[in-house]
């Protein structure tokens, strides 16, 4: 009797496992169907051609979803400190405490005292002043490093002016182009 009761656990896992893999490979899956559209000489047939290209397009509008995501949340982000704070190349928001788990912002580090400014280079060149010993970074609007400040960057923290120019500026001073 006790070996039947150490051995029942086992039996009961072991049927479970039995049970589920058995439902899980019989799933079929959107893959499986798009793999077995009829061909006709090597060709797919009218129907089987408008499900691909169904497919096609579909595939299609989640990379466009994807890859827009970074741009969208930057979009977000200087729309909602525009409407705060104001917009402008001269508005800095230093917030007063570090993210946490309410902080709504992507990817925020919670050992950071963030500072965000949005630059706009459609009038030319912006230059910004970056002061010794501050660590800072410059990204596009995909999140894209342009260049680091501060120690981590091309001054090592005893401070630069960065000149953001648009593509086609020559810069006379350490350029970040976007």
């Amino acid at each position: 009797m006790q070996s039947i009761r150490r051995g029942l656990p086992i039996l009961v896992v072991l049927l479970a496992t039995a049970l589920t893999a058995g439902t899980a490979f019989a799933q079929s899956s959107r893959w499986d169907e798009l793999s077995k559209l009829p061909f006709k000489d090597s060709y797919p047939t009218p129907e089987a051609s408008a499900q691909l290209y169904d497919e096609l397009q579909f595939q299609r509008a989640v990379q466009v979803y994807l890859w827009a995501l970074p741009a969208m949340n930057m979009v977000a982000m200087r729309d909602g400190q525009a409407a705060t704070f104001g917009a402008g190349n001269n508005v800095l928001a230093i917030w007063k405490d570090r993210p946490n788990a309410k902080t709504i912002i992507t990817t925020a580090n919670p050992d950071v005292i963030y500072g965000l400014a949005f630059v706009d280079l459609t009038s030319g060149p912006v230059v910004l002043e970056a002061a010794p010993q501050m660590q800072g970074l410059l990204d596009d609007f995909w999140q894209r490093p342009l260049t680091d400040m501060g120690l981590a960057g091309p001054d090592r923290g005893k401070g630069a002016s960065i000149c953001c120019c648009p593509r086609a500026t020559p810069a006379r001073r350490q350029a970040a182009t976007s």
